[in-house]
């Protein structure tokens, strides 16, 4: 999916999805972040050449330190092979999953951030933040209802950081 600025001239394209994290894990050089611009303008048929480099070398280092892989440099070549290009592939009909076997659409039960870390490094790592599957509707909106008062008693806010 792509989004674009509607209304000026020449509309233009400033975002694109597929799959996630691609540039809040893999393309999140401090170094280049030209890189996550360059992305949200581009087209999946450049992923390979122009973002390819980019999400080895995130893989190689990422699997260097988990001391996950004999040779980080072709688990990077493997993982550039598994997300480029960066699209969201589904087959019609079937049970959408998004986990470590492979990518067939992606279910609002799935939890992207585990499989992407996990896949970074090559070693299971989990956020400790798990989707509600109880709460996910069978039909459109999906999302079931906010949690109540009742829900949320104990629960304490996560303060907001000061404004700088």
């Amino acid at each position: 999916m792509t989004v674009s600025l509607y209304g000026h001239a020449p509309e233009m394209q400033v975002s694109r999805w597929g799959l996630p994290l691609i540039t809040h894990l893999f393309l999140n050089d401090p170094n280049h972040q030209e890189v996550k611009e360059s992305f949200n303008i581009s087209v999946p048929a450049d992923d390979v050449a122009s973002f390819s480099g980019y999400i080895a070398d995130f893989t190689q280092k990422m699997t260097t330190y988990a001391r996950s892989v004999m040779n980080p440099e072709e688990y990077g070549k493997q993982m550039v092979a598994r997300l480029c290009p960066t699209t969201l592939p589904y087959e019609l009909g079937t049970p959408a999953a998004f986990d470590l076997a492979g990518f067939n659409g992606r279910p609002l039960g799935d939890d992207v951030m585990d499989v992407m870390l996990t896949l970074a490094s090559n070693k299971p790592l989990q956020d400790g933040a798990v989707p509600d599957r109880k709460r996910i509707r069978t039909e459109f909106p999906y999302f079931g209802e906010p949690y109540s008062k009742e829900e949320q008693k104990g629960v304490t806010p996560v303060p907001r950081p000061p404004k700088k």
